[in-house]
Protein backbone atom coordinates (compact mmCIF):
# COMPACT_ATOMS: atom_id res chain seq x y z
CA UNK A 1 0.00 0.00 0.00
CA UNK A 2 2.83 2.49 0.79
CA UNK A 3 4.58 1.86 -2.35
CA UNK A 4 1.01 2.50 -4.35
CA UNK A 5 0.76 5.68 -2.47
CA UNK A 6 4.53 6.26 -3.55
CA UNK A 7 4.48 5.78 -6.67
CA UNK A 8 1.30 8.13 -7.28
CA UNK A 9 2.43 10.78 -5.55
CA UNK A 10 5.95 10.67 -7.81
CA UNK A 11 3.60 10.54 -10.92
CA UNK A 12 1.58 13.80 -9.72
CA UNK A 13 5.06 15.57 -8.97
CA UNK A 14 6.76 14.70 -12.15
CA UNK A 15 3.46 15.14 -14.43
CA UNK A 16 3.53 18.80 -12.67
CA UNK A 17 6.90 19.79 -13.41
CA UNK A 18 6.31 18.54 -17.44
CA UNK A 19 2.91 19.93 -17.40
CA UNK A 20 4.44 23.34 -16.01
CA UNK A 21 7.46 24.11 -18.33
CA UNK A 22 5.20 22.23 -21.79
CA UNK A 23 8.03 20.37 -22.70
CA UNK A 24 9.25 16.78 -23.79
CA UNK A 25 12.51 15.54 -23.35
CA UNK A 26 13.93 14.40 -26.99
CA UNK A 27 17.17 13.06 -25.87
CA UNK A 28 19.34 11.93 -22.59
CA UNK A 29 18.52 12.59 -19.00
CA UNK A 30 15.91 15.34 -18.53
CA UNK A 31 15.51 15.61 -14.80
CA UNK A 32 18.68 14.71 -13.54
CA UNK A 33 21.24 15.40 -16.06
CA UNK A 34 22.17 16.39 -19.81
CA UNK A 35 19.60 16.09 -22.34
CA UNK A 36 17.76 18.16 -25.25
CA UNK A 37 14.13 19.39 -25.06
CA UNK A 38 11.94 21.45 -26.93
CA UNK A 39 8.67 22.97 -26.06
CA UNK A 40 5.39 23.63 -28.03
CA UNK A 41 6.41 27.21 -29.38
CA UNK A 42 9.43 25.49 -31.24
CA UNK A 43 12.38 26.32 -28.33
CA UNK A 44 15.02 23.60 -28.12
CA UNK A 45 17.17 23.84 -25.31
CA UNK A 46 20.18 21.29 -25.23
CA UNK A 47 22.48 21.05 -21.97
CA UNK A 48 22.26 20.15 -17.60
CA UNK A 49 18.75 19.37 -16.05
CA UNK A 50 18.15 19.44 -12.10
CA UNK A 51 14.75 17.99 -10.60
CA UNK A 52 13.62 18.80 -14.06
CA UNK A 53 13.99 22.29 -14.02
CA UNK A 54 17.36 24.04 -17.11
CA UNK A 55 20.14 24.54 -14.07
CA UNK A 56 23.64 23.92 -14.88
CA UNK A 57 25.32 24.96 -18.35
CA UNK A 58 23.11 25.03 -21.42
CA UNK A 59 22.10 26.49 -25.15
CA UNK A 60 18.82 27.38 -25.98
CA UNK A 61 17.22 28.28 -29.41
CA UNK A 62 13.75 29.92 -30.03
CA UNK A 63 11.84 29.50 -33.37
CA UNK A 64 12.38 32.96 -34.13
CA UNK A 65 16.54 31.70 -33.95
CA UNK A 66 17.16 34.08 -31.19
CA UNK A 67 19.85 32.03 -28.66
CA UNK A 68 21.09 31.75 -25.37
CA UNK A 69 24.33 29.99 -24.41
CA UNK A 70 25.77 29.76 -20.43
CA UNK A 71 24.29 29.46 -17.12
CA UNK A 72 21.22 27.97 -16.03
CA UNK A 73 19.19 27.99 -12.46
CA UNK A 74 15.93 27.32 -11.80
CA UNK A 75 14.60 27.25 -15.73
CA UNK A 76 16.48 30.80 -16.00
CA UNK A 77 19.41 32.10 -17.27
CA UNK A 78 21.25 33.09 -14.48
CA UNK A 79 25.01 33.69 -14.26
CA UNK A 80 27.60 34.25 -16.98
CA UNK A 81 26.02 33.87 -20.78
CA UNK A 82 25.56 35.33 -24.11
CA UNK A 83 22.46 36.01 -25.39
CA UNK A 84 22.11 37.11 -29.35
CA UNK A 85 18.93 38.57 -31.11
CA UNK A 86 18.59 36.90 -34.70
CA UNK A 87 19.45 39.21 -36.89
CA UNK A 88 20.23 41.95 -34.36
CA UNK A 89 21.93 42.84 -30.68
CA UNK A 90 24.31 40.45 -29.12
CA UNK A 91 25.02 40.50 -25.29
CA UNK A 92 27.41 39.59 -23.21
CA UNK A 93 27.50 39.30 -18.97
CA UNK A 94 25.87 38.61 -16.61
CA UNK A 95 22.09 37.31 -16.00
CA UNK A 96 20.24 37.22 -12.73
CA UNK A 97 16.72 35.65 -13.19
CA UNK A 98 16.53 35.79 -16.94
CA UNK A 99 17.79 39.32 -17.00
CA UNK A 100 20.71 41.60 -17.71
CA UNK A 101 22.38 42.40 -14.64
CA UNK A 102 25.99 42.97 -13.35
CA UNK A 103 28.87 43.87 -16.00
CA UNK A 104 28.36 43.57 -19.77
CA UNK A 105 28.83 44.26 -22.74
CA UNK A 106 26.04 44.92 -25.49
CA UNK A 107 26.58 45.04 -29.39
CA UNK A 108 23.63 46.71 -31.68
CA UNK A 109 23.07 46.04 -34.93
CA UNK A 110 24.45 49.29 -36.33
CA UNK A 111 28.09 48.68 -34.52
CA UNK A 112 27.22 50.99 -31.33
CA UNK A 113 28.79 49.64 -28.65
CA UNK A 114 27.92 49.65 -23.98
CA UNK A 115 30.40 48.27 -21.63
CA UNK A 116 29.82 48.68 -18.22
CA UNK A 117 26.89 47.88 -15.81
CA UNK A 118 23.40 47.04 -15.99
CA UNK A 119 20.27 46.39 -13.61
CA UNK A 120 17.57 44.71 -14.41
CA UNK A 121 18.17 45.06 -18.28
CA UNK A 122 19.03 48.59 -17.97
CA UNK A 123 21.97 49.97 -18.42
CA UNK A 124 22.74 51.67 -15.11
CA UNK A 125 25.34 52.67 -12.95
CA UNK A 126 29.01 53.23 -14.91
CA UNK A 127 30.05 52.78 -18.38
CA UNK A 128 30.73 53.82 -21.73
CA UNK A 129 29.03 54.12 -25.04
CA UNK A 130 30.68 54.36 -28.25
CA UNK A 131 28.21 55.25 -31.03
CA UNK A 132 30.32 54.49 -34.11
CA UNK A 133 28.22 56.51 -36.72
CA UNK A 134 28.23 59.85 -34.78
CA UNK A 135 32.40 58.83 -34.24
CA UNK A 136 31.58 59.72 -30.05
CA UNK A 137 32.68 57.97 -26.59
CA UNK A 138 30.75 58.60 -23.68
CA UNK A 139 32.14 57.49 -20.09
CA UNK A 140 30.38 57.86 -17.01
CA UNK A 141 26.98 56.85 -15.28
CA UNK A 142 24.01 55.54 -16.53
CA UNK A 143 20.57 55.54 -14.83
CA UNK A 144 17.52 53.64 -16.48
CA UNK A 145 19.51 53.18 -19.82
CA UNK A 146 20.05 56.80 -20.20
CA UNK A 147 23.52 58.88 -19.84
CA UNK A 148 22.47 60.16 -15.92
CA UNK A 149 25.31 62.13 -13.67
CA UNK A 150 28.94 62.98 -14.52
CA UNK A 151 30.91 61.72 -17.56
CA UNK A 152 33.11 62.58 -20.31
CA UNK A 153 32.39 62.42 -24.24
CA UNK A 154 35.27 61.98 -26.66
CA UNK A 155 34.94 62.91 -30.49
CA UNK A 156 37.57 62.70 -33.21
CA UNK A 157 39.19 66.46 -31.96
CA UNK A 158 38.45 66.60 -28.20
CA UNK A 159 37.05 65.83 -24.88
CA UNK A 160 34.66 67.64 -22.94
CA UNK A 161 33.07 67.26 -19.43
CA UNK A 162 29.48 67.01 -19.69
CA UNK A 163 26.72 66.17 -17.09
CA UNK A 164 23.37 64.70 -17.83
CA UNK A 165 20.05 64.19 -16.42
CA UNK A 166 17.92 61.54 -17.44
CA UNK A 167 19.29 61.11 -21.00
CA UNK A 168 19.59 64.83 -21.48
CA UNK A 169 22.46 67.42 -21.11
CA UNK A 170 22.44 69.48 -18.12
CA UNK A 171 23.70 73.04 -19.30
CA UNK A 172 25.75 74.63 -16.92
Amino acid sequence: MLLKVYIIILFFISSTVYSQNNWRCVEGDCVNGNGVSLDNQGIRYEGSFESGLKSGKGKQVDADGNTYSGQWKNDSPNGKGTYTVNGGEKYTGMFVQGLYHGNGVIIYPNGDRYTGEFKKDKRSGYGSMLYLSEKKLYVGKWSKDKPHGSGIIYNLSAAKSVKYNKGVVVTK
